[in-house]
C-alpha cells in the first residue's frame, strides 16, 4: 500500500509503471507478519523518531527480519533505510 500510495501521489507515476513496480517488489520480498512484538517495536520507534505510523511499521519490520528498508522516502533514509540505487550497486 505504502509503494503504490507514495509512487502515485508523490511521484505521480502511472498505474501501469506503478503495478510493474509492485509487481517486482512482491517477486523479490516476503511479507512480514504484524506481530504484537513487530507492533511494539514500531511504537518504539514512532515515539523516537516521530515517522507515520506505516512508516515506523516499515522500519520496525525491516529491524525484525536483520533486513534493509529499500523505499523511495527520502525521511526514512534517515532512519536507515536505503534508496533502490543503493542495493543495485
Amino acid at each position: 500500500m505504502e509503494v503504490r500510495n507514495v509512487l502515485a501521489t508523490k511521484y505521480h507515476f502511472k498505474r501501469s509503471r506503478i503495478e510493474k513496480v509492485e509487481n517486482t517488489v512482491r517477486t523479490y520480498a516476503d511479507p512480514v507478519s504484524h506481530s504484537s512484538i513487530l507492533i511494539q517495536e514500531a511504537d518504539a520507534i514512532q515515539e523516537e523518531t516521530y515517522v507515520t505510523a506505516m512508516d515506523a511499521i516499515m522500519l520496525a519490520g525491516a529491524s525484525h527480519i536483520d533486513g534493509t528498508l529499500v523505499t523511495f522516502d527520502t525521511e526514512l533514509h534517515r532512519h536507515g533505510a536505503k534508496p533502490p540505487e543503493a542495493v543495485l550497486e
